[in-house]
């Protein structure tokens, strides 16, 4: 997957599907986010390599999105999700279901200042002001 995203760029990608995808890592999560920048939906559910370092990348890199799920994530702490208010403006659902590392203190912080986002939590409930389960 590193040769595919750091090949050549990606503008026209809109969405991407990653579920269950083995070979998904922090590495390839850079350059994804690099290579792809006008992605709105991305699911990168189950890609168990992926750390805070690879989520950093993707929120640094792709302000776009609409639509991030990042069920399973277990690497996945509150340190790399805490930032998404600044660097993702138009989030407006994202789940971390099954994510261990992510509190419900953080889970509750972006509701509070994201008005129209809908947060998915551990036990993939719905939270926020919103009721949109699919974008």
């Amino acid at each position: 997957l590193t040769r595919f995203f750091a090949s050549h760029p990606l503008e026209g990608l809109c969405a991407l599907d990653l579920t269950d995808c083995h070979q998904m890592t922090d590495e390839v999560c850079v350059w994804m986010a690099t290579n792809c920048p006008n992605i709105l939906r991305l699911n990168l559910s189950w890609c168990w390599s992926i750390t805070d370092e690879g989520v950093d990348a993707v929120l640094a890199g792709l302000h776009a999105l609409t639509k991030l799920d990042l069920c399973g994530l277990k690497q996945v702490t509150d340190a790399a999700v805490q930032s998404i208010p600044w660097r993702l403006q138009f989030l407006r659902w994202i789940s971390f279901t099954q994510c261990n590392g992510v509190s419900d203190t953080l889970v509750h912080s972006l509701i509070e200042t994201m008005p129209g986002l809908t947060v998915l939590d551990y036990y993939d409930t719905p939270h926020g002001h919103g009721t949109c389960q699919w974008l």
